[in-house]
C-alpha cells in the first residue's frame, strides 16, 4: 500500500504550479519525479484542495526532500512554541514578583543599590588615592563584587517594576566627599572607618529583609549578599590593623622630620652668634693695640 504525505500546496515547485494552471479538471493526478500529486480545483471546494501529496513509493530522493522539509517546518514550530513558553513564564514570573512584594522589599531594592554605588565609588577613591597597595587592592575588590551584585539588584527591581535612584544616598555622598578632601595616612585611616560603618550597615539591612521582606527573589538577593558583605568586613577589620601599623611608624618618622626642620632655624642662629662674637673679640683686641 502507498502511504501519501500531504503538505501545503504553497511548497508545490514552481514547474508543478504551471503544470497545475493549464490543467482545468477537478481532481489531476499526475507523476513527476516520484512524487504523486493530487490537486482539486479551487472552485470544487475539495478536501484535497491545495494539498500536494508525497508518495513513499518514489525514489530516495523524493522521500529524503519530503523529510528534510517536514523536519524545517517542525523545527521551526518548536522554536516559536519555546519562544511563547518562555514569554509566558517570564511575564508570569514578574508579575508573581511584583504581587509578592511589600515595602520592606522596595526599600531594600533602593538601599542595597545606593550601597552598591557608594561602595563603587569609594573602591574608585582608594585606588586613585591611597599610598597602600593592600588599600589599592581593596578598592578593586569593592568595585568588582559590587558592581556584580548591582546587576542582580537592577534586574530584580526592573522585574518588579521598582525604579532605583541613579546615585548614591546624599550621605552616603557626603561621607566619601569629605573622606576623600584627606590625603596619605589620614585618607587611609578615614576611608577604613567609613567602610567599616558602611559595610555594617549593609549586613544589618540584609538581615532585616530576611526578616520582614515577603518577595522571594528580594530575599533572595539579601541571602547571596551577605556573604560577600562579611568577607569584605573581615577584610577591612584586618586592613584597619595594618593602617593603624602604617600610621604608628608613620608618626616617629614625621615627629623626627618635624623635629628637625624646627632645628634648623636653632643651629643657624647659634651659629651667626658665634660668628659675631668672634668678630667683636677680634675688633676688641685690634682697638687695645
Amino acid at each position: 500500500m502507498t502511504s501519501v504525505i500531504c503538505l501545503p500546496s504553497g511548497m508545490r515547485t514552481p514547474a508543478e504550479r504551471r503544470t497545475r494552471a493549464r490543467q482545468n479538471i477537478s481532481v489531476a493526478t499526475y507523476i513527476r519525479k516520484g512524487f504523486i500529486v493530487a490537486s482539486a480545483h479551487p472552485k470544487r471546494g475539495s478536501k484535497w484542495a491545495g494539498m500536494r501529496c508525497l508518495s513513499d513509493g518514489g525514489g530516495r530522493g523524493t522521500r529524503s526532500e519530503g523529510r528534510s522539509e517536514e523536519a524545517s517546518m517542525l523545527a521551526r514550530i518548536g522554536a516559536a512554541l519555546a519562544v511563547a513558553v518562555l514569554t509566558m513564564w517570564s511575564t508570569a514570573a514578574a508579575a508573581g514578583t511584583r504581587a509578592d512584594l511589600n515595602e520592606q522589599d522596595r526599600t531594600y531594592l533602593v538601599r542595597a543599590h545606593q550601597s552598591n554605588l557608594a561602595e563603587i565609588a569609594a573602591g574608585k577613591a582608594a585606588s586613585q588615592k591611597s599610598n597602600a597597595a593592600e588599600l589599592r587592592d581593596m578598592g578593586a575588590k569593592l568595585i568588582d563584587d559590587h558592581t556584580k551584585l548591582d546587576e542582580d539588584v537592577k534586574r530584580v527591581a526592573q522585574r518588579a517594576g521598582v525604579a532605583l535612584p541613579a546615585t548614591p544616598s546624599q550621605e552616603q555622598q557626603r561621607q566619601l566627599q569629605e573622606v576623600s578632601g584627606k590625603s596619605g595616612v589620614e585618607f587611609e585611616r578615614a576611608w577604613v572607618t567609613s567602610q567599616l560603618a558602611g559595610h555594617r550597615q549593609t549586613l544589618a539591612e540584609g538581615g532585616r529583609e530576611l526578616e520582614q521582606g515577603s518577595a522571594a527573589e528580594v530575599k533572595r538577593l539579601a541571602r547571596d549578599a551577605e556573604p560577600v558583605v562579611q568577607h569584605h568586613l573581615d577584610m577591612l577589620l584586618d586592613l584597619k590593623t595594618k593602617v593603624r601599623a602604617m600610621a604608628g611608624a608613620a608618626e616617629p618618622r614625621a615627629a623626627a622630620r618635624d623635629a628637625g626642620a624646627g632645628a634648623w632655624p636653632v643651629a643657624i642662629g647659634v651659629g651667626i652668634l658665634l660668628v659675631a662674637g668672634t668678630a667683636l673679640a677680634w675688633c676688641r683686641g685690634r682697638a687695645a693695640r
